[in-house]
């Protein structure tokens, strides 16, 4: 999938060993540099949690989401992917992160907006949710210009209290 200024590119346990293993592996490797920060979003990430994405089957669209990478600077400066496969409801979980150096310039909401109106297009899910720290900030603007609403407070057993945000397939025209 292509938009204005990013390729979404399928992310694969073998893909993600080498972004695990750097810079260089990654830029020799796929021929794309990775920009400066995104290795940061992985900081915190048990070990173990990432020794199981890497343990997944190869094709498996749920466990390691996408690559976004900016097309003219042919840099991967963000991740974009879902929390698990949508449920009996056909809900699912959006989960994204954009390097420091090409946040605010619109990339997040080009790329949520393109995954949600993909996902909804494919019928795979009916409603897409999103959390945020619950306060203004940058992905609560990304999720307003992307069509979603605030539907209330929801305590997370990870994250503690966040907003919910949910965006229906009814209404992927907005946004």
């Amino acid at each position: 999938m292509e938009t204005k200024n990013l390729m979404r590119v399928t992310d694969s346990p073998a893909r993600m060993r080498v972004f695990f293993a750097g810079s260089r592996a990654f830029e020799q490797t796929f021929g794309i540099r990775i920009a400066e920060g995104i290795m940061d979003f992985w900081r915190d990430v048990p070990q173990e949690y990432i020794g199981q994405l890497l343990a997944r089957p190869e094709g498996e669209q749920w466990a390691l989401g996408f690559s976004l990478i900016h097309k003219f600077d042919k840099v991967m400066m963000g991740m974009c992917g879902f929390k698990g496969p949508p449920d009996a409801n056909g809900e699912a979980e959006i989960a994204y992160a954009i390097a420091p150096g090409y946040q605010g310039r619109g990339f997040a909401t080009e790329a949520v907006n393109a995954v949600v109106q993909d996902f909804f297009r494919r019928g795979v899910m009916r409603t897409i949710r999103a959390h945020t720290l619950p306060t203004p900030n940058a992905s609560t603007a990304v999720l307003k210009k992307c069509g979603f609403r605030h539907v209330g407070e929801f305590n997370d057993p990870e994250d503690g209290l966040v907003w919910r945000w949910e965006k229906t397939a009814d209404c992927r025209s907005a946004g």
